[in-house]
């Protein structure tokens, strides 16, 4: 199955990326946290009539900008849990089942490390999230990150990952390629790789997170085969002229999918 993201074409509910996926033939639709958090009684309404009326599925990235759930500042880990949970709970109102998550990011500086306090806060964060979780009835994925977030190498997200073994896993290709993860080892990691339940899918130069279309990047699409098959695939574009991007990006990971090269 292959999601649009609200997040890239910037809207609150998602409803025009929904109308969008609809008209182009996408599955579902991944509602940015940030604007869920935002909605109104009626918002929250129209919202669930709207998907209740449609075949998409949905899933929610919870809430990302301005926060941070592995503050060492409890009032800042506070309201980020706050929000979280917030979002978690309008997620299943509206028929959302699946909900990403970051791990939080450092707070210290080169000469006053915290690194120990947002480690221990990152883990009891997940940890209180997937309660909330599982009362909703939702799925919590956890996401790598890129470089300035916790557990962003594949050796300390798998060992990170490891310690809830309720959680799913949502692969972000585009960030896994900027902290040069070797996916060939990963697939040793078979109590990893078969809770992999989501991707993030988008290309970058290996540096930036930049989000590009599918083969405009240096992401060996080839290596990620086994990890692409049976997932869903959020196709994550920013830098993105129109909604023809995204669907050459889905017809090129379909083409991948049928053992034909990107």
């Amino acid at each position: 199955m292959f999601f649009l993201p609200a997040s890239s074409f910037g809207d609150k509910q998602g409803i025009e990326t929904a109308k969008l996926a609809l008209e182009y033939g996408f599955d579902g639709v991944e509602l940015w946290g940030d604007g869920l958090v935002l909605l109104s009684e009626n918002g929250i309404e129209e919202t669930y009539r709207f998907f209740k009326d449609t075949h998409l599925k949905l899933s929610v990235h919870l809430p990302y900008l301005d926060m941070n759930i592995a503050s060492a500042n409890p009032d800042i880990r506070r309201v980020s849990l706050e929000l979280s949970t917030r979002a978690l709970i309008t997620a299943r109102r509206i028929g959302a089942r699946l909900a990403v998550v970051h791990t939080g990011k450092p707070t210290g500086t080169k000469s006053v490390d915290f690194s120990h306090i947002n480690m221990s806060s990152s883990e009891d964060s997940i940890y209180r999230l997937l309660q909330v979780a599982s009362i909703t009835g939702t799925t919590l994925l956890i996401e790598n990150g890129v470089k300035r977030e916790l557990f962003s190498r594949l050796d300390s997200f798998i060992a990170f990952v490891r310690k809830f073994p309720s959680a799913g896993i949502c692969l972000d290709v585009g960030h896994a390629n900027t902290m040069r993860w070797n996916f060939d080892g990963m697939r040793n990691a078979y109590d990893v790789v078969e809770r992999i339940k989501y991707i993030h899918a988008h290309d970058n130069n290996g540096k930036y997170d930049e989000h590009k279309p599918i083969g405009h990047g240096t992401v060996d699409w080839n290596k990620l085969i086994p990890f692409l098959k049976g997932r869903i695939i959020l196709l994550e574009i920013r830098e993105f002229n129109d909604i023809e991007d995204f669907i050459e990006s889905r017809e090129r990971i379909r083409s991948l999918l049928s053992n034909e090269q990107v």
